[in-house]
Parts: C-alpha cells; sequence; structure tokens
C-alpha cells in the first residue's frame, strides 16, 4: 500500500516538473491569491484563458483544486486542535459565570452550559445536518463524528476479532 502512494507522489512530481514553467508561475501566483486580472497584466495572457486554465478539465485545474482542498482541511483541523486545546478554560469561565447570577451574561452561559449536558431537543435533528452554523455548532459536530468514527473503529476491530476467533 505504501508503494502505491509512493508512485501516486513521483508521478504527480514528474507531471508537475514537465509543465511548462509559465504554467508553474501562474500556478503559483494563483495559490498565493492573485486575482485572475493581476496574474494577467503579469503573464500576458487574457484573464479568459486563466479562467479555462483553472475550470474544470483546465490544465491546472486539478493542481488548484487539490491545494484548495488540502488548505482548507489543514486550517480546520488546526482550527479544531486550537478550539479543542482551549475548551477546559472555556467551559471554566463559562461555569464560573454561570455562578455570579447577578450577571446577564451568566444566564446565557448557564443556557449554553445546560444545552451541551442535557440538550435541546432540536439539537437531534441537527446532528444528521452536515452544515454548521454556529462555532457551538461546529463543536457539537466535530465531538459527533469523533464519537462516530471511535465507535466504528471499535465495531471494525469486534468484526476482527470474531472473525478471527469463530471462523
Amino acid at each position: 500500500m505504501n508503494n502505491s502512494l509512493n508512485w501516486e507522489k513521483e508521478q504527480k512530481r514528474t507531471r508537475r516538473a514537465l509543465m511548462p514553467a509559465i504554467y508553474t508561475k501562474i500556478l503559483n501566483m494563483r495559490m498565493l491569491g492573485y486575482p485572475y486580472n493581476k496574474i494577467a497584466e503579469q503573464t500576458s495572457y487574457s484573464e479568459s484563458w486563466l479562467r479555462q486554465l483553472f475550470s474544470k478539465g483546465g490544465i491546472l485545474y486539478d493542481y488548484y483544486s487539490n491545494f484548495v482542498k488540502e488548505t482548507r482541511d489543514s486550517n480546520t483541523r488546526e482550527a479544531l486542535d486550537i478550539m479543542f486545546a482551549h475548551l477546559p478554560d472555556v467551559i471554566k469561565r463559562l461555569v464560573m459565570n454561570a455562578k455570579n447570577g447577578s450577571d446577564p451574561s451568566a444566564v446565557s452561559s448557564a443556557k449554553i452550559i445546560l444545552s451541551y449536558t442535557l440538550g435541546l431537543p432540536k439539537d437531534f435533528k441537527q446532528e444528521e445536518s452536515d452544515s454548521a452554523t454556529s462555532l457551538a455548532d461546529l463543536v457539537k459536530q466535530e465531538t459527533l463524528m469523533r464519537r462516530r468514527a471511535e465507535q466504528e473503529e471499535a465495531e471494525a476491530e469486534a468484526d476482527k476479532l470474531k472473525n478471527i476467533y469463530f471462523d
């Protein structure tokens, strides 16, 4: 399996090495966030041609879409890691804030704590949804996804053991 991954990486590197230098420059500029009009000014290609290069079926489409996907995934993972690293501190502050009954923010803190510990009726419908509308929804969604992944891993391990011992 590892050899096939190495082979795929080698093929991508080779294909990129065979790409004309101007396309590499255009791709790099687009990855740095340059708009099509700025790239057109610096490369003397028209904007429509540049759009065609990056459109579906274009020469640079796969490279750029993979870059965007990998960047988005790594940024999301990094944000979630930071968020979960600070979660205990946030919860402690919410609890301390909820204990202060005279402050209006204590009510909102208490609502947040209660909604995450006891849940709300609408939460059961939102669990199936893939779109998070707030940071709290994103945390809840990530937690549910991690639980499901752990459960699936445990079931797969149990099936593997069952097949070993009972077959």
